[in-house]
């Protein structure tokens, strides 16, 4: 997992993500490598799609100019392009980010998952409810286990791959 020294930001306030592997497009950043924040990461957007899980405590977040306050077992979804901010005012909360892009969970065919979802996504054309309920906390738990598994090569390269982008497509379906 790359540690998060600081956000590199434009003056648009696009963040450049960098990911660790070619192989594997997407990045998770935990609570505990943004203490550099103490817990808050400022106004920013990028070209990634973002899902932001609140392990445990509270979290404020803010998508597109709406505030929602994140609890233990909530997710949220940011859609490329969008600018949001979080944080906590006690900073003791527990949570992760994923982000990747929408290309990494694409059959890279004229489908109908590229035409009707992901390319609309990835434009700004179409926008998923930022607020994600039912089973994101059991989806989010998964992609933990497969980063920790990845960690200790307990996994094939291709295994973690197949298994992250499943669960990945279960957030826009």
């Amino acid at each position: 997992m790359p540690k998060v020294e600081k956000m590199d930001l434009d003056s648009s306030l696009k963040e450049t993500i960098t990911y660790e592997s070619q192989m594997l497009h997407y990045g998770l950043y935990t609570a505990g490598y943004q203490r550099v924040f103490q817990a808050d990461i400022p106004w920013h957007w990028h070209d990634e799609f973002e899902i932001i899980y609140v392990r445990s405590g509270f979290l404020a977040v803010s998508i597109s100019g709406e505030s929602y306050i994140g609890k233990t077992g909530d997710a949220f979804v940011v859609s490329p392009g969008n600018l949001h901010l979080m944080g906590s005012q006690t900073g003791t909360v527990d949570y992760y980010t994923f982000l990747f892009p929408l290309k990494y969970i694409s059959f890279r065919t004229d489908d109908m998952l590229d035409e009707k979802l992901l390319e609309p996504l990835n434009s700004g054309h179409l926008m998923i409810c930022p607020r994600v309920k039912d089973t994101a906390k059991e989806l989010c738990e998964q992609l933990i286990e497969i980063y920790e598994a990845k960690k200790d090569e307990s996994e094939s390269k291709i295994t973690t791959q197949v298994r992250t982008k499943i669960i990945l497509l279960q957030f826009i379906l």
